[in-house]
Formats: structure tokens, C-alpha cells, sequence
């Protein structure tokens, strides 16, 4: 029988695969030292994203992710850091009919 943590983290994954759609859109990523780099965002929800990209940054760190598609930029921090990939977490969730992303969204619906 699995253990009470066992579920919990099978339930957090869960959670965070709900409602992501895999994706290959351009980007680019701002530290708060202004430096940027570009990136590929390999799928996306609206509370956070996967990315490609060579920043040396760490997990933790703030930078803010420009998906090109929408022209617009999201707050995040890197929750974690594997092989030129980047798990993000968005600091304010994406609201798809602001964010100029209804369409985009709607077609992960069905």
C-alpha cells in the first residue's frame, strides 16, 4: 500500500500536468541583472511552463518568460533546473481572455 507521501506527490503531479499543453513557442528570458537569453517553451498552462534554453540560472531565481506568439511577459520563478530545461512557475496565473491567449487555450478544452 502506497505511503500518505507517496500520494501526495503522486497527487501534486497531477495537479501540475492538469490543463498543460505541449507546445513549441519562441521566447525569451530576463534576469533581474538584465541580462536575456532566447528559449523554446515546450509546453504550457496557465500557471506555469517547461523551456530549452542555455541561461545559467538557478532554481529559485525570478526572471520574467516572453512567450513572442503574445507579445506579453509573465513573472516566474524556476522551480527547477534539469539539462538545458526549466520547469517555471508563474507568479500570477495567466488569465487567457487578458492575456490575449483565449484561442490558444480554448483548443486544450477539446
Amino acid at each position: 500500500m502506497p505511503s500518505d507521501e507517496a500520494n501526495t506527490d503522486q497527487k501534486e503531479d497531477n495537479l501540475r500536468n492538469n490543463g498543460r499543453r505541449r507546445t513549441i513557442l519562441g521566447g525569451s528570458l530576463y534576469d533581474d541583472g538584465q541580462n536575456s537569453w532566447d528559449c523554446s517553451i515546450t509546453n504550457i498552462s496557465e500557471t506555469g511552463a517547461q523551456i530549452r534554453s542555455d541561461a545559467a540560472l538557478d532554481k529559485g531565481a525570478i526572471v520574467e518568460l516572453k512567450i513572442h506568439k503574445f507579445n506579453n511577459l509573465h513573472c516566474s520563478e524556476i522551480m527547477w533546473v534539469r539539462d538545458g530545461r526549466m520547469g517555471l512557475r508563474f507568479l500570477m496565473k495567466i488569465d487567457p481572455k487578458r492575456d490575449g491567449m483565449t484561442k490558444f487555450f480554448k483548443t486544450m478544452e477539446g
